[in-house]
């Protein structure tokens, strides 16, 4: 178990909470779960209070931080990793494509709103929502920024969806004040 936060990177063993290594590389502050690449031997961070930034440290090794960059801050949402590519949506709402290997920037698009929601890799699809429940699906393409799909339940959300089955379970709400009503929807097949 990896995580982030006081200055530091920190690995735990899962069993008996006994810390494995560390190294400096955070900030202070972090919310988001860090992610890894297995094949290359990477694990990634971002998010920061009251620093912002975005980093991959070895898992091997000297476990020393691989690169470092000032964003994407991510940081109560987790990146995603797929093939090779670091896929994020900062705090902003702007996606980020980074090469996982030297944090290189690949590309970048303004998608619009805030956001909290963590985003999710199904069938080569990635899927994330904005705190005012629209849900933005795009290619996990590195070439470039390939929009397939927009939708919006409700006014507000700050969950990540979950894929269960052929279902993707979201949970959002609707109004505000005494008005306000939570929802879960179930989106997909019936078993």
């Amino acid at each position: 178990m990896i995580t982030s936060g006081n200055n530091t990177i920190t690995a735990y063993d899962p069993l008996n909470g006994q810390p494995l290594w560390s190294t400096q590389g955070s900030t202070y502050a972090t919310c988001g779960t860090m992610v890894w690449d297995e094949r290359l031997g990477l694990a990634f961070a971002s998010g920061g209070y009251p620093d912002t930034f975005a980093l991959a440290v070895r898992t091997d090794g000297e476990h020393e931080v691989e690169w470092s960059k000032n964003s994407p801050k991510c940081y109560e949402q987790s990146m995603l990793v797929a093939d090779d590519h670091l896929y994020a949506v900062a705090d902003n709402g702007v996606a980020y494509c980074l090469r996982a290997s030297d944090g290189e920037q690949l590309w970048k698009e303004r998608l619009g709103g805030k956001f909290s929601a963590s985003p999710l890799l199904i069938d080569g699809k990635i899927y994330v929502t904005n705190e005012q429940g629209t849900t933005f699906v795009f290619a996990a393409s590195p070439e470039g920024y390939e929009p397939l799909g927009q939708n919006r339940l409700g006014t507000e959300c700050f969950a990540t969806s979950t894929p269960v089955g052929h279902r993707l379970y979201h949970r959002f709400a609707v109004g505000s004040g005494d008005e306000r009503k939570e929802y879960l929807a179930a989106i997909g097949l019936s078993n």
